[in-house]
């Protein structure tokens, strides 16, 4: 009998331990798959802040705002150019969302406060509103300013921003830099984040850029429009831009192109104008338009453009309703 008892009571050790063992393992994965939920809702919480707050201002031609995160975040925009579609990725693609925004950043976003900017983007007409996010650890660089050119427009505009603006030529090995010049060969600078771009023609009509990283030009692109150029300073990358300018924002000029084409007709019959030949003209430059937008910088593909806001113009001197409405003046068109 005593042995039994001593059995029994080995056996309610043992029992109790293997219970105990089995309790603390299931509230240890569990707390684990619960830290690990926790940490991926926090990453997936991060990327809708920033499209619910880029969202809160896509009516505005030109508005900025800051946008805190709950943590640092690790934030980064990836484009497909087959499928003309734009992700926005947390840490390293591991999760992503597919936008419809045209978000141009220069490097990965990596803390937890940014500054956004949105601009109208008028080609000549409004085709959507392009934002452009960085945080605080990326410093913009404009070496050259000269007073009276478009350049300088372009550079003040830059500064009522709450960005990181620098008018000196970088001194030293560059974290997270963009170096931007106009019209001037840029000097070689060292750097393991540095990107440098660089823009020609700003004051003809037919502005382009080119961009430089690890010691590598890419070719030339052309500029369409004043956010534009604000577009290719904040992607500062060759695949980036050339990716959603023959992408997305060419589909977007397409779809426009499309309702402004049904709009003509429509204003054809409008009972104010009295002779709807003064239409004639624009159905055919807004297929040009739509046709000749893309990577080449051939005069011929900024044409179309300047022929609609012409032939729109020339409508406000005749008693037919115009096609559109200019919101702005456009320095690069």
């Amino acid at each position: 009998m005593e042995k039994r008892g001593v059995s029994i009571f080995v056996f309610t050790i043992m029992f109790t331990l293997i219970a105990g063992a089995i309790i603390l393992v299931f509230f240890f994965n569990f707390g684990k798959d619960l830290i690990s939920f926790s940490n991926k809702e926090t990453k997936v919480e991060n990327l809708l802040i920033l499209e619910k707050n880029l969202a809160s201002f896509a009516l505005s031609s030109n508005s900025e705002k800051s946008i805190s995160f709950s943590d640092n975040s690790k934030i980064g925009i990836t484009c497909d150019n087959s499928n003309k579609k734009l992700f926005l990725s947390s840490h390293n693609g591991e999760y992503s969302k597919e936008i419809k925004k045209l978000i141009f950043l220069p490097f990965n976003i990596s803390s937890n406060e940014v500054e956004a900017w949105t601009l109208a983007w008028n080609y000549p007409f409004k085709i959507d509103n392009l934002y452009f996010v960085a945080d605080n650890d990326v410093t913009f660089y404009f070496p050259e300013i000269s007073p009276g050119s478009k350049a300088e427009y372009f550079i003040n505009k830059f500064k009522q921003t709450k960005f990181k603006f620098s008018p000196s030529q970088p001194t030293s090995r560059l974290d997270k830099g963009v170096v931007i010049y106009f019209n001037t060969p840029p000097r070689i600078i060292q750097g393991n984040n540095v990107k440098i771009v660089s823009f020609e023609n700003i004051d003809s009509n037919e502005p382009k850029v080119k961009f430089k990283k690890e010691g590598s030009w890419s070719s030339y692109f052309p500029i369409y429009g004043d956010a534009m150029l604000y577009a290719a300073i904040f992607s500062a990358d060759e695949k980036k831009f050339s990716c959603i300018l023959n992408g997305l924002a060419k589909e977007r000029v397409s779809n426009l192109v499309e309702i402004y084409k049904d709009t003509v007709e429509k204003l054809k019959r409008a009972e104010e104008c009295q002779d709807p030949t003064n239409y004639n003209n624009i159905g055919t430059e807004l297929d040009k338009l739509s046709n000749q937008f893309g990577l080449s910088t051939d005069p011929r593909a900024y044409e179309p453009a300047k022929r609609i806001k012409e032939l729109n113009d020339n409508l406000k001197t005749t008693n037919c309703p115009i096609l559109y409405k200019s919101s702005e003046t456009m320095r690069l068109l």
